[in-house]
């Protein structure tokens, strides 16, 4: 039996073309620093960061995503992409300095691909006004740079019940904090600074996010995600 699934998918990336309306022999603009894979069970996702020169125009930025998203599907098929943008010199391990770009179907990250088609996928994309030469209208953002890391409770597997949590456990996945993700534990009460978000619409319209954060401790520096409500 023939798989017809390569021709499909070029299909759908035909009519998201036309969809984006890229004019022919657009040249991008971007480069690609990183590509990380962010899979969990049935929903494929990836984050590629970017960076980009100065002086672009919002229209020229989306248009450079848009590329974006078309060469690497033509390349790699159906998938959920997370796009950061920063500007050429800033460093990627921070929250995006240029713009934030999220392509995935209405039902969000945890969406089974086998269930929605590419057509269905939308485009959004958060720009970072300070790029731009004006203020960052993300005030939110802004106040949560610096932060204490704090969990009032865990769950304990011995016990089976919730006891007092002493720290924070870092994880190197957005998902999971099983043993083998966590990277270090951190005190309670530790003071850290937030590079990195990710939210995530679930089924009902309810939003979770995480944050991933740097942190000294005991001399040295760690990066990892935690929950949103482990801030203070």
């Amino acid at each position: 039996m023939i798989c017809s699934c390569k021709s499909s998918d070029e299909e759908a990336i035909a009519v998201l073309g036309q969809k984006f309306n890229l004019e022919e022999g657009f040249q991008g603009d971007y480069v690609i620093e990183e590509i990380t894979d962010d899979s969990y069970e049935n929903s494929q996702m990836r984050t590629i960061k970017i960076t980009v020169p100065p002086n672009l125009t919002r229209e020229r930025i989306e248009k450079n995503i848009q590329k974006l998203i078309l060469d690497y599907l033509s390349e790699n098929g159906q998938t959920k992409l997370h796009i950061k943008a920063y500007l050429k010199g800033d460093s990627i391990d921070q929250y995006p300095t240029v713009a934030r770009a999220e392509f995935l179907p209405q039902m969000g990250w945890l969406a089974d691909d086998q269930e929605y088609e590419l057509k269905t996928y939308n485009l959004d994309i958060e720009y970072r006004e300070n790029y731009f030469g004006g203020n960052d209208v993300n005030e939110v953002e802004k106040e949560i740079r610096e932060v204490e890391l704090f969990r009032d409770t865990k769950w304990d597997n011995v016990k089976k019940e919730f006891v007092k949590a002493e720290s924070v456990p870092l994880s190197n996945a957005i998902r999971e904090w099983t043993d083998d993700k966590i990277i270090v534990e951190i005190p309670n009460n530790s003071k850290a600074k937030i590079i990195d978000e990710y939210s995530e619409k679930l089924v009902g319209g309810a939003e979770i996010k995480r944050y991933k954060v740097e942190v000294e401790y005991n001399g040295k520096t760690y990066q990892g995600w935690i929950h949103s409500e482990e801030v203070k």
